[in-house]
């Protein structure tokens, strides 16, 4: 996931970056720092990022995808939007 996706999923769930802070079980300057691009998101982070928005529906796992295909240069990190990562039903695993 790129800043550029947490923030636009963020607003997309009207979460403010303290809201997502706590339910992705982080700070909120973690989570602002990296949204602002301050600060790469560890690993750690962008699981419990990921988790949050998949929790609340929104496909977390293209985020990653995307976030990964930035990052071996295959696609531009200025061409990333979050509308492909709409928010989908969410169903519980039984």
């Amino acid at each position: 996931m790129t800043p550029t996706q947490c923030k636009a999923a963020r607003r997309r769930l009207a979460w403010s970056i303290e809201e997502l802070a706590h339910r992705a079980m982080r700070s909120h300057t973690v989570v602002g720092e990296f949204e602002r691009g301050k600060k790469p998101g560890s690993a750690a982070v962008l699981a419990s990022l990921c988790c949050a928005f998949a929790e609340a529906g929104v496909d977390a796992e293209a985020m990653l995808k995307v976030r990964t295909a930035v990052m071996n240069g295959i696609l531009a990190a200025d061409h990333t939007t979050a509308e492909p990562f709409a928010r989908r039903p969410f169903r519980r695993a039984a």
